[in-house]
């Protein structure tokens, strides 16, 4: 069995685009990649060596555990809602636990450096040059629209990382949806407050979606071939945000209508 190594990544992710000075969105699934000598740290430090001090590293804190149970993909009993409500515990910024991100999320988290946006659902965690603006005043509603740290990334110019995952856990597509106006609006709730003293808010946002991005991705690649590589047993992929963007928006516009 192949032991993945820092000097290893640094190699990978160097000959798949990324570059001194850039800003990344970075989604990866370290069991894709295999045995890790360091784990997520490695992955971490490995990018942020790459990128350099003049560069920024983007990855999601989305405490979907937060969401309204009646938002939940599956629905559940009403009476476990009412539970789930009055005991979620509340978003607390770094102090967070976000169960369904991965050690990556919990690695740039830990950071004493890193810079956590303050969404009670849809947070990133950032390190690097842009980090305190990427994670600044990050609106409610829409979540994803003009002046989330993901359109800030586009206006940077990001590249997109994804290390053994797909197409659907990429969360920048949703800018695309806020733009085109495909989806209806629908009421969120969500906890907050300090851990003595929480409530719950209520807000409007768009019902959001990742049923398309596959395709969506896929769609993309076939106009647009990348070339990936092998970070120990995962697919690498690196792409660039703002052509994706654009592209996802044409094919929305041509597929996805209220």
């Amino acid at each position: 069995m192949n032991v993945v190594t820092l000097s290893e990544c640094v190699t990978r992710f160097s000959e798949a685009g990324i570059a001194a000075g850039d800003t990344i969105v970075v989604h990866g699934s370290l069991k894709a990649v295999g045995w890790i000598s360091g784990g997520a740290n490695t992955i971490i430090d490995a990018l942020l060596q790459v990128i350099g001090p003049q560069g920024t590293l983007i990855v999601p804190a989305q405490y979907t555990e937060n969401l309204d149970p009646g938002l939940l993909d599956q629905p559940i009993d009403p009476s476990l809602a009412k539970v789930l409500r009055q005991s979620q515990p509340p978003f607390r910024g770094k102090a967070t636990h976000f169960p369904s991100m991965g050690a990556l999320t919990t690695a740039v988290q830990l950071d004493e450096r890193s810079k956590i946006s303050d969404h009670p659902t849809c947070a990133v965690v950032a390190l690097g040059k842009h980090a305190k603006w990427i994670t600044a005043d990050h609106p409610l509603s829409p979540a994803f629209g003009w002046g989330s740290p993901y359109a800030k990334a586009a206006e940077l110019n990001a590249k997109v990382v994804l290390i053994g995952v797909d197409y659907s856990v990429l969360s920048a597509l949703h800018t695309v949806q806020v733009q085109t106006k495909a989806l209806p609006w629908c009421i969120h709730a969500a906890c907050v407050g300090p851990l003595e003293a929480p409530h719950r808010i209520t807000y409007l946002d768009l019902n959001y979606t990742t049923a398309s991005f596959n395709v969506i991705g896929l769609a993309y690649e076939s106009a647009h071939p990348i070339s990936p590589l092998r970070l120990g047993h995962a697919v690498l992929k690196v792409l660039e945000l703002t052509e994706l963007l654009k592209f996802a928006k044409t094919w929305m516009e041509r597929n996805e209508t209220l």
